[in-house]
């Protein structure tokens, strides 16, 4: 049991903030605590109140270790920030749940598809349900191998394959493998009827992603002016309180860099990938698709697999040629055997998504080789579906360049006036703080009493430039982050000399 279920049970026995926090209940959590209690071997139980307890209890902690730390600056500003950084915290430990349930369901679409195509060619090949479950279970899926070794162990002990797997494939949110699980255990084994199923991949994980992708526009400029009139915000409102020229303001900046990095994780995280999509650029993915796809036909074509794998190597003439060249001249000079092939690939390739491909391919290898021909060629008409996917939104990132381009340096530009502007407001504060009219001496602000703050406002806009550019994927994102940043300081300069 971790730490925060540890502080969830503790504070759920405390009735006053059980009570309290069980108005703070909603569906969405009882969904994820039904599914985190259900795949939960170590008990206790979790319970929304539990849940609801914690969150307070972190809450109103947070908020007086923060005041501690804080109240000698300002009472005001210490109790501003200690309730903002109060509410972060204790969303995240609200959340954790919701999050877990969450993380589990997109594993789920990002692996389920596959199992399914691990089952058949088993159920294919030996016509038994257990031998399928056995082999999901050897298998290396996070999660979900490990359910299957549960199933397995309830098997042993008595309970029918088909009942078991039946109550695990129900339990599990996503509605086109429960169908589809649900139609093939409805069958008679026969091999007619399982080739009969629907091969295609479910839709629920390339729907996500285009979501995903319809929502970047909005969620990229939410940062980006959140990250540019945040920080001119709580500045000024420090100013009210500390002179401008103080470097208590550099206290600031590790409170904007959390928030940074906190929108960046929510608004753009993607807790889930599809097959075709590769974030780090290489070709490497695509050229074995390629490979893969010549060897599939080959295996179709009845060629035992060692002589597809020959084959195929002599028609590719791709940019992992030699990689593949090697690895296969193992199985022809050392008399290796086909699956040391596969795994030598798999550790010489550098793409995570090669290496699941290269795994199930091997994986399947190991019953039926005419039947993994059929099964890797679907996969692979998936991908080039998934493709088409990916390249809309690689348009859409590219289409954003300019517009973040010109949205940075005309926040940079706002951003370099604000330098020299809050520094007035600092003075017209002392009115309202008691201070006589005729007693107010406004000073002339130097270029050097602008340092904490421009120095604040400098490391806040180029961190937040060099992600916003990173995001977009453009390139030469440490040069654009630091012109960004020559264009906020040259506005400081030129708005400085028309203030003094």
């Amino acid at each position: 049991m971790n730490w925060i279920i540890k502080i969830y049970k503790f504070a759920g026995n405390i009735k006053v903030l059980n009570k309290l926090g069980s108005k703070l209940g909603s569906d969405k959590l009882q969904t994820a605590l039904n599914f985190y209690n259900y795949y939960n071997d170590k008990k206790p139980m979790v319970y929304s109140g539990d849940v609801g307890a914690g969150t307070i209890l972190i809450f109103l902690v947070s908020v007086i270790l923060t005041n501690l730390v804080l109240i000698f600056i300002n009472l005001f500003l210490s109790l501003l920030i200690s309730i903002i950084l109060a509410l972060i915290v204790s969303r995240k430990f609200y959340y954790y749940i919701i999050n877990y349930y969450k993380m589990r369901y997109l594993n789920s679409l990002q692996f389920l598809d596959l199992v399914y195509q691990d089952f058949l060619i088993i159920l294919n090949s030996t016509n038994s349900i257990f031998d399928a479950i056995l082999f999901i279970a050897n298998s290396k899926y996070p999660i979900i191998s490990k359910d299957f070794e549960n199933i397995v162990h309830m098997v042993n002990m008595g309970e029918t394959p088909e009942t078991v797997l039946l109550e695990y494939v129900n339990s599990i949110s996503n509605q086109t493998f429960r169908k589809r699980m649900t139609n093939l255990l409805s069958y008679d084994l026969k091999v007619d009827n399982k080739n009969l199923e629907d091969k295609e991949f479910s839709m629920e994980l390339s729907s996500k992603y285009q979501e995903y992708t319809k929502q970047l526009d909005t969620r990229l400029t939410i940062l980006i002016g959140i990250n540019v009139f945040l920080p001119i915000l709580t500045t000024t409102v420090f100013s009210f309180y500390v002179a401008i020229n103080n470097f208590f303001i550099l206290l600031l900046l590790p409170f904007h860099i959390f928030i940074l990095m906190l929108l960046k994780k929510v608004l753009l995280k993607r807790e889930f990938f599809i097959l075709g999509d590769d974030d780090n650029g290489s070709n490497e993915f695509n050229e074995l698709i390629l490979f893969l796809s010549i060897f599939s036909n080959k295996l179709r074509m009845d060629n035992a697999p060692e002589n597809a794998l020959i084959e195929a190597l002599s028609i590719y003439n791709g940019d992992i040629k030699e990689i593949l060249k090697k690895s296969i001249s193992d199985l022809i000079m050392d008399n290796y055997a086909i699956h040391q092939v596969f795994n030598n690939l798999i550790h010489n390739l550098k793409s995570n998504q090669s290496k699941i491909i290269l795994d199930l391919t091997n994986r399947m290898l190991e019953k039926d080789s005419k039947e993994t021909g059929d099964r890797l060629a679907n996969i692979i008409d998936n991908i080039n579906l998934n493709r088409k996917i990916v390249e809309k939104r690689n348009i859409l990132l590219k289409s954003q360049q300019f517009k973040v381009l010109i949205l940075l340096f005309v926040l940079s530009g706002l951003m370099g006036l604000m330098t020299n502007i809050i520094p007035l407001f600092n003075q017209f504060f002392q009115v309202f703080m008691g201070t006589e009219f005729t007693e107010i001496v406004f000073t002339e602000n130097t270029f050097i009493d602008l340092v904490p703050i421009a120095f604040t406002f400098s490391i806040i806009l180029f961190i937040t430039s060099r992600v916003i550019t990173q995001i977009i994927k453009l390139k030469k994102s440490y040069f654009y982050s630091f012109i960004v940043l020559f264009v906020y300081l040259l506005i400081v300069y030129g708005t400085s000399l028309f203030f003094t």
